[in-house]
């Protein structure tokens, strides 16, 4: 009977500690790309992006250690690539400065290329100190992205992949928010429209000439 009773117990204390380990949250982690839209780029030119990572709703003693993942491009094969990147040095607002792929080699063509069906390792990045991360909002790197001279114009969008953050223990989760920005691709505008717009000015600047001496006579 004994026995019995203390089983019922076990099985009680098992049921009513549950719900607090279903329950148990930690907090998000994300990354960001700012400018999230850069408008009026052209062909054969490039944009610079800074990207963030923001760790919120975390409570003693979960920390964010680092994270990993991918860049890729949603629409374009061909059309973009890494042309700098630059890590930022580590700091108290930048503790992730410690990149597995090296600023150098991921710049490196062709492996630099934005390719929708074989993404960018852009590596894990991790405190080179060791010290883990609480809430706050941290910059990691800037990122020149290039415009390749064939492009047609029009909007592609970006994004990081496979978006893995390590905690304190070195336990991997799945759950990092993806950095998503786009570009908008402006045309070149034809010889012609620049003749017209040179043009343009002389004959303003023209009439403006004639109307000052007009004023002097």
């Amino acid at each position: 009977m004994k026995t019995r009773i203390y089983q019922l117990a076990l099985v009680l204390i098992v049921a009513l500690a549950l719900p607090t380990a279903a329950f148990a949250t930690v907090g998000t982690v994300g990354l960001s790309f700012s400018p999230l839209s850069s408008a009026a780029t052209t062909p054969g030119s490039s944009v610079s992006l800074t990207l963030s990572i923001a760790v919120a709703g975390f409570s003693d003693p979960d920390r964010v250690g680092g994270f990993d993942g991918f860049l890729t491009s949603l629409d374009s094969s061909t059309g973009f690539f890494i042309q700098s990147r630059t890590t930022t040095p580590n700091s108290v607002s930048s503790p992730f400065s410690d990149p597995q792929t090296t600023d150098t080699a991921i710049a490196t063509m062709p492996s630099s290329n934005l390719n929708p069906t074989n993404d960018n390792d852009i590596g894990a990045s991790v405190s080179p100190t060791g010290n883990f991360q609480t809430n706050g909002n941290y910059t990691q790197s800037t990122w020149v992205i290039g415009v390749n001279s064939g492009v047609t114009p029009g909007t592609y969008n970006f994004a990081t992949t496979t978006n893995i953050w390590t905690d304190q223990t070195g336990g991997e989760h799945t759950d990092l928010g993806a950095g998503t920005f786009s570009l908008v691709v402006a045309p070149v505008p034809e010889p012609a429209t620049l003749s017209l717009l040179g043009l343009g000015g002389l004959g303003s600047f023209g009439l403006t000439w004639l109307r000052a001496r007009r004023r002097l006579s």
